[in-house]
């Protein structure tokens, strides 16, 4: 953020040295998802143009994200969702169990460190959004029964807002038999009503993947 306020050559030049190319604002990811929302409260279909975002492209997330647009969202929003994203990520990143041992130190600094993760903190991306909800799923995952209902119920509301958190029900095999059917059934209605009820949208969606 300094850098990008007093040195923008350094700023541009570190990410771009670090595998990036960056946008000429950070955040774009956020402002795509904002303007969305925006263009939608005004009758626009986003799934085929979105004249609200900075590079007019479409948008291709789940539907259910659009429902937000009750809200007074602006792409005025930007800066500060953005910012609210990063913290978070650096919170959960430090919420994290400590590696042990020199091998896990090198592997943790490489994967916080890595291109894609600088790339998402850059766009403010959805997925750090995902990260946030997942780091409080593990967290949650280690409690009793009540916590890692929870954390099941957290994973489905993160898969049908970006889809591949879906594979984190896997967890569900550590529970008995009773209640992994139970868990199971309740996944499969709500996914089955989340498609049944999006299936014009998710259609859409799914052209701009």
């Amino acid at each position: 953020a300094a850098l990008y306020r007093y040195c923008p050559a350094v700023y541009f030049g570190t990410l771009t040295a670090w595998g990036i190319v960056p946008f000429r604002v950070p955040f774009l990811d956020s402002e795509a998802v904002l303007s969305s929302l925006q263009c939608t409260r005004q009758g626009i279909d986003v799934y085929r143009e979105n004249p609200c975002d900075a590079i007019l492209l479409p948008f291709g997330y789940s539907p259910l994200i659009l429902e937000a647009a009750i809200l007074p969202v602006t792409v005025a929003w930007t800066k500060w969702t953005g910012l609210v994203l990063v913290l978070a990520y650096f919170l959960c990143v430090a919420s994290l169990p400590a590696p042990r041992g020199p091998r896990e130190r090198i592997a943790m600094a490489l994967a916080v460190l890595s291109t894609m993760s600088v790339f998402a903190v850059e766009r403010g991306n959805i997925d750090l959004l995902i990260f946030l909800l997942m780091t409080l799923v593990g967290h949650l995952a280690r409690g009793r029964t009540p916590a890692r209902m929870s954390a099941y119920a957290i994973v489905l509301f993160a898969a049908i807002l970006k889809y591949y958190p879906v594979v984190v029900l896997v967890a569900a095999l550590r529970e008995r038999p009773r209640r992994f059917l139970g868990i199971a059934a309740a996944a499969a209605i709500v996914l089955v009503l989340f498609v049944t009820h999006y299936w014009h949208a998710l259609g859409k969606a799914m052209t701009r993947v």
